[in-house]
């Protein structure tokens, strides 16, 4: 539903799923007990992954702003796209 909401072409799709993995997981992360080498070693996986993964959704969104910034659909995108705040349009980043 989000994805359709923000006119995300349905190829892209798959990749929000993976996204929202790592966004819903991190709420539950704790760190873990001490000397417990395997649980720290998934730990910090964890971590590397949620920050590639946060990395890539990032860019994506802001190359989706520059591409409806270009070419305007009935989308929220293109809405956010198009915002202004105090006269000037948001900034890319």
């Amino acid at each position: 539903t989000l994805c359709e909401i923000l006119g995300v072409p349905p190829p892209d799709r798959p990749r929000f799923l993976h996204w929202m993995h790592y966004l819903e997981k991190s709420n539950s992360i704790r760190p873990p007990p001490p000397g417990d080498a395997q649980a720290a070693a998934k730990h910090e996986a964890f971590l590397r992954d949620f920050q590639d993964a946060t990395g890539e959704m990032f860019e994506y969104g802001l190359a989706m702003l520059k591409k409806r910034r270009a070419d305007p659909q009935p989308d929220l995108m293109s809405a956010i796209a198009a915002a202004h705040l105090e006269g000037d349009v948001l900034k890319n980043g």
